[in-house]
């Protein structure tokens, strides 16, 4: 079994934890795409239904308006006819309306062929000349359709008004103009009164050149302006809804635009809501996720780094608390083997011999070799130190028999030895090769005294 290696783990667990935390990131940026396209619709959603509401606002106004010239050409009959009663009863009529002043309607009024005042609902009206108004030119240059004017002062009126008009047709021919007057700032506050999503603001403007009429927010500051240059091409026909993101010439913002023109009058109904509040939030839901994301990519680091302290401090004491048991083990197993031995007729020893050397380096002598030589396993242990104490044939037969079993890994040889008192004896060495190791000999061997056996050792 291959032994567990903390760095490798570490590396692969490093390698996971980085993958791991790109593929989060992308997952949570996928998210917040999604939740940003979702919450765009949203706002999108939004912005229509604010159109919607205001255009209702648009709608009354123009159907009142549509009431408006029906009674006055009903007043402008009978008072050809004749009929002063019955002209008078809707003059009377005309102006307890102008009283309750619904979608701000000022003033309904009546100009000639000729471009002169020559009724108006005003208190103290008088004959004016309007032929140079552009609500009045449009249609005596043939427009039969209703007509919203820009912002202007009235002449009759004294009060800035919007006009919307229709013409008199009487006989096929052009015979003069019907006006209604709403005040712009009234009909913003109607605009105003409707419930919308935080920030969005509504507005009218007039078709032909984007001139805004009514606001639901500041409009006494923005009454007459130009929010938009220009729509989406794409968005243009009557009914349809436009959607795009512009700035506004009115504050210099970034803002959503949506918008839609309306088939019953020359106007366009708009609502916008800026960039910043419309992204505000799946921006700050992003950033909440990013930083989710990159504290549990730290935090699983942390772990990780912890978990691999944790293995290696217990990976050392149990290497250590090894150690010690490998220690006291081959101790206690030293002392059994020189137990066991102690009494034995041969004294074991491992060794090490350098390939083409002839001289043994001893690792491990059993205690009984004092016993068998009267030499100490200190003293024999140094190299050399048997073959200074054996004579000049012993030592040949030694270095043969090293060679021998560096060649055959196994090998036997009798030599005389010389004892500490002076004395001779024979001995028996037999030594195999239990690892190789490069250049480097591994050896188990013994020693045995064979004096009974041989005779008398003194050369």
């Amino acid at each position: 079994m291959r032994e567990w290696r903390p760095s490798r783990y570490l590396v692969l667990a490093l390698l996971i934890w980085f993958a791991g935390g790109i593929g989060a990131f992308f997952l949570g940026e996928a998210y917040v795409e999604q939740q940003t396209r979702l919450h765009m619709n949203h706002t999108r959603q939004e912005l229509q239904a604010a159109v919607v509401n205001a255009e209702q606002v648009a709608l009354r106004a123009v159907e009142e308006t549509q009431d408006l010239y029906a009674l006055t050409l009903l007043r402008r009959e009978l008072a050809a006819r004749g009929n002063t009663e019955g002209a008078a009863a809707i003059e009377s009529r005309l102006e307890a309306l102008m009283r309750l002043g619904r979608f701000g309607i000022r003033q309904v009024s009546e100009i000639g062929a000729d471009g002169i005042l020559t009724w108006s609902t005003t208190r103290g009206w008088r004959p004016v000349d309007l032929s140079d108004r552009e609500h009045f030119q449009v249609h005596r240059a043939g427009r039969r359709a209703l007509f919203v004017s820009r912002p202007v002062l009235g002449r009759a009126s004294g009060i800035s008004t919007v006009q919307f008009t229709l013409p008199i047709i009487e006989a096929d021919r052009f015979a003069g103009v019907v006006v209604v007057s709403l005040d712009p700032r009234l009909l913003s506050v109607a605009l105003e009164q409707l419930r919308y999503e935080s920030g969005i603001a509504v507005g009218i403007v007039r078709t032909a050149d984007r001139t805004l009429i009514a606001r639901s927010h500041d409009a006494s500051r923005y009454i007459g302006l130009q929010p938009l240059t220009q729509a989406s091409p794409v968005d243009r026909q009557r009914g349809r809804f436009g959607f795009m993101r512009t700035r506004s010439n009115l504050d210099d913002i970034s803002a959503y635009f949506s918008y839609r023109i309306m088939e019953q009058a020359p106007l366009a109904i708009g609502a916008r809501l800026s960039v910043s509040e419309a992204t505000e939030p799946s921006g700050t839901l992003a950033m909440w996720i990013r930083i989710a994301i990159l504290l549990g990519w730290l935090k699983l680091l942390a772990t990780i780094l912890w978990i691999n302290q944790l293995v290696r401090t217990r990976r050392t004491r149990l290497g250590a608390a090894g150690a010690r048991h490998m220690a006291q083990t081959e101790s206690q197993a030293r002392e059994q083997l020189q137990h066991l031995v102690a009494d034995a007729p041969v004294a074991l020893y491992a060794a090490q011999l350098e390939q083409g050397r002839r001289v043994l380096a001893y690792n491990f002598l059993t205690g009984n070799l004092q016993r068998l030589t009267g030499w100490s396993a200190e003293q024999l242990s140094e190299p050399g130190s048997i073959a200074a104490r054996s004579d000049p044939v012993g030592q040949e037969a030694r270095r043969e028999f090293m060679a021998r079993l560096a060649e055959r890994g196994r090998a036997m040889v009798e030599y005389r030895l010389q004892r500490p008192d002076d004395s001779w004896i024979w001995l028996r060495e037999e030594a195999q090769v239990t690892e190789r190791d490069g250049g480097m000999l591994h050896i188990a061997g013994g020693l045995s005294d064979i004096t009974a056996f041989v005779g008398d050792a003194t050369p």
